[in-house]
């Protein structure tokens, strides 16, 4: 069981004007839970001016203002079409925020719905201690639990299964959290749903005298936590890969900047290797070597 931690951090917070009926979950977008992540969430809402009610992590619970009753958060805006008509009465005034600690686990992007976000046991447990405490204090519905996402539609939580904004087929997970606090049971976190994207790596197969020369080999390699949402941009993009023919492009590449080194000789004070040289040695050779063919 967490420890809540009273900080009483009102500066931008506003008086309540309204009987507190809604419990609103958000996520924190940090990319982990562990030690000081709540208070890290703390000073990342007072450097833009904001605030909420609650900020949970693994380890503590933080309370904003002493008494959540008097004091009202700034957490979301006004009720947008694009979220859900459970959200559509809920405000600032009549509202509790919760930001819930999230975890990105390596191989991630800093985007919400990545599948390597999740939140873990840890944090769960200690959102849902606080939430049965607050719907028990004030007789919240099990209707007005609700998310960030349905005030504007915005994925928040940004964690795949508690919103059905892009890259969350569905919010079957947040549902089955807000059911575990009605049903005395408990919520358990799925274990991260990680699967094996194939992408195509070029290797050199081929050399000739003249120099190296590389032409691609399409190679699949699987790497292991890259998640199935992102596997099927990756099997869409493989036919264009390895497609590049590497000799040719090198070759043009350095036909080029022989061209214009030898064209500003005079002003670089330099001198130039034949661009045959460039290709066929891919080194800039010591001066007695390769005297015979400066310009």
């Amino acid at each position: 069981m967490a420890t809540i931690r009273v900080i009483n951090h009102t500066d931008n917070m506003k008086r309540r004007t309204d009987k507190i009926q809604y419990i609103i979950l958000h996520y924190s977008a940090s990319t982990q839970s562990g030690k000081d992540a709540a208070m890290g969430t703390v000073r990342t809402l007072d450097s833009r001016g904001y605030s909420s009610d609650f900020a949970v992590d693994d380890n503590v619970i933080i309370q904003f203002a002493a008494d959540p009753s008097e004091w009202q958060s700034t957490a979301i805006q006004s009720w947008s079409p694009k979220g859900t008509p459970a959200g559509k009465n809920a405000k600032n005034s009549n509202s509790v925020s919760i930001e819930m600690s999230s975890t990105l686990d390596k191989g991630g992007k800093w985007v919400a719905n990545d599948p390597h976000f999740r939140f873990t046991q840890q944090v769960l447990e200690n959102t849902a201690y606080l939430c049965k405490m607050l719907i028990s204090k004030y007789n919240i519905p099990k209707q007005n639990v609700i998310r960030h996402f349905d005030i504007m539609g915005k994925c928040c939580p940004g964690v795949v299964g508690w919103n059905t904004g892009a890259g969350s087929p569905d919010d079957n997970e947040f549902r089955k959290f807000v059911d575990s606090l009605y049903s005395g049971g408990a919520y358990t976190a799925p274990e991260p749903n990680y699967d094996y994207t194939t992408y195509y790596a070029s290797a050199e197969s081929s050399s000739s005298s003249k120099g190296s020369v590389s032409s691609t080999r399409s190679e699949q390699i699987n790497i292991p936590g890259t998640s199935n949402n992102v596997k099927k941009l990756a099997e869409a993009k493989k036919e264009k890969a390895g497609m590049l023919k590497q000799g040719d492009t090198r070759k043009n590449e350095f036909e080029s900047l022989a061209s214009t080194m030898a064209s500003n000789a005079p002003q670089m004070g330099r001198d130039i290797l034949l661009t045959s040289e460039l290709y066929g040695s891919n080194i800039l050779k010591g001066s007695q070597e390769s005297r015979k063919e400066r310009v």
